[in-house]
């Protein structure tokens, strides 16, 4: 549950970036996309949603990292 609370943080407070009208579009997506690499994703680690037993579960939890933050 915290990690979804983490993440609904996370996504609402990067969202703030796109007000800034001084930044380049491409600026704007690349620090969002850190945003979330250094939120989101530790946080769909932790939140034991997916095995981390195997380095399967870390490559599928960045490829849900990916595909969410691409859409």
């Amino acid at each position: 549950m915290i990690a979804v609370t983490l993440i609904a943080t996370a996504v609402s407070a990067a969202t703030v970036i796109y007000d800034y009208d001084v930044c380049l579009v491409k600026k704007k997506i690349f620090v969002h996309c850190l945003v979330m690499l250094v939120t989101v994703y530790p946080s769909l680690i932790i939140s034991v949603w997916y095995d981390t037993t195997k380095v399967s579960g870390y490559i599928f939890a960045f490829l849900t990292f990916a595909l969410w933050d691409s859409s």
